[in-house]
């Protein structure tokens, strides 16, 4: 009976033995990403107003009017917003900004277009959603065809992983759409 009892003991033991180990997978820290407040932004020397999220602050870019970065210094994300006006190269800034969309597509594992017309307020333009671990996941432009033209990215500032930093490029996103849908020319 003992020895019987100690070859179930062996073979119990040999059994429990056998799970291989496996690492845990990688994790990744809490984002806390930004409330939702937004306040009017009016740059006397900009021919446009918008609104954008208190929790950002707005630089300018030396030496470039209306050239302005929007940091999110919470979430390491910036949106860099880029003002040209029309003068019979409305062609030359939409093939810009087309390629300079589609530049990321050599990594990208997808690009979505989506249009944004507004004949009210005279914006027309283009949402860029680039999936995929890329520089930016968002760029747009907007124009009213005539005088003014407006691109803007959203940049995160760390490595391309969209599996770590996808909530904060899908906050960029929602940000970039919101400062569209409120954009008014002057």
């Amino acid at each position: 009976m003992k020895k019987l009892l100690k070859i179930y003991v062996f073979i119990l033991i040999l059994l429990g033995c056998t799970e291989v180990y496996k690492p845990k997978p990688t994790g990744y820290f809490r984002i806390s990403l930004p409330d939702t407040i937004y306040q009017e932004y009016d740059n006397m020397l900009c021919p446009y107003t918008f609104e954008y999220n208190q929790s950002a602050t707005i630089k300018a870019k030396q030496n470039q009017p209306c050239w302005e970065d929007i940091e999110f210094k919470s979430i390491h994300g910036v949106i860099q917003l880029t003002y040209k006006p029309v003068k019979s190269n409305l062609d030359t800034l939409l093939r810009d900004a087309k390629e300079f969309a589609f530049k990321h597509g050599v990594k990208a594992d997808g690009i979505s277009e989506t249009l944004y017309i507004d004949t009210a307020r005279r914006i027309f333009g283009i949402f860029y959603e680039i999936y995929g671990n890329t520089a930016t996941n968002y760029q747009f432009f907007v124009t009213d065809s005539t005088r003014h033209f407006l691109r803007g990215t959203a940049y995160v500032h760390s490595q391309p992983n969209i599996d770590s930093t996808g909530p904060v490029t899908h906050f960029l996103g929602n940000e970039i759409r919101h400062i569209v849908e409120t954009l008014r020319w002057k």
